[in-house]
């Protein structure tokens, strides 16, 4: 029907571009070896094959546009946009054999997040949204986050050593998928009342989960300014979810720094 909000507005080319550089991936998993990069993180020859593809597509769909990538790869476009680009967000859970991995892009302009997208290939779930066009699930757009106050049984996501350097006061429940955009984009879905972020993170880990994030009502606290603004504030830990939750349930003054011995 034409109109009708909940008739999904994913642009075809970008979803193609993205499942494309995602089954790509897939198609090597399990059989390639990680390297370990100068800041300790993982990467496989997977990622840079997605890399390729998702850069040249979206200089293809977007020629005005700048691109920065995880792996080095990027043009300066000279417009006033900048796609981030992650081409295997997860990488550890990809190279463990988890299922919670895959590309994500998300671009920024002067106002802040404007798109962004996130593909799972093993789950086959695909997120999008666009500042002020909603976002959306597999074709279905994405409801409000409500207010309801944790049980023993919500869910928020955390890195997977929090327990090591955190006391968290939460009663619900802790746990970790291996990757900041699956974390941030299940949020936005409804899968787990919020996240817990690590300081250390790159705009091309959040810029995408974020536009989906702010088309369901989220909100990011950090743990050094009170609302994060991903224009001008460092990469420093960060919770998310509803205001009211992540304000009163598990934000930044719930978190205590465990003393390290």
């Amino acid at each position: 029907m034409q109109g009708d909000p909940e008739v999904s507005r994913v642009p075809t080319d970008l979803e193609r571009l993205m499942r494309r550089a995602g089954d790509l991936s897939l198609a090597h998993f399990g059989s390639v070896k990680p390297e370990t990069k100068k800041d300790s993180s993982l990467v496989t020859e997977a990622d840079r094959l997605a890399e390729t593809v998702l850069v040249e597509g979206l200089q293809r769909l977007f020629p005005a546009d700048s691109i920065v990538s995880e792996e080095g790869g990027g043009v300066d476009g000279g417009g006033g946009r900048t796609w981030y680009v992650d081409p295997i967000d997860g990488t550890a859970a990809f190279v463990e054999g988890l299922a919670h991995w895959g590309p994500v892009v998300g671009c920024m302009d002067e106002a802040g997040p404007v798109e962004g997208a996130v593909y799972m290939p093993r789950t086959g779930d695909f997120f999008w949204a666009r500042r002020g066009e909603g976002a959306w699930l597999n074709g279905k757009r994405l409801p409000v986050l409500l207010e309801e106050a944790p049980s023993h049984r919500s869910v928020v996501y955390v890195p997977s050593r929090f327990h090591q350097y955190v006391q968290f006061d939460f009663h619900g429940k802790l746990r970790s998928l291996g990757g900041t955009a699956a974390h941030l984009a299940l949020v936005a879905s409804g899968s787990a009342v919020g996240a817990v972020v690590p300081a250390g993170w790159s705009l091309w880990d959040v810029v995408g989960p974020f536009c989906l994030l702010s088309e369901v009502g989220a909100t990011a606290l950090g743990m050094k300014d009170p609302e994060l603004d991903l224009r001008i504030h460092s990469s420093q830990a960060f919770a998310v979810g509803h205001p009211s939750l992540v304000r009163d349930h598990f934000g930044p003054s719930r978190l205590t720094m465990r003393k390290r011995h």
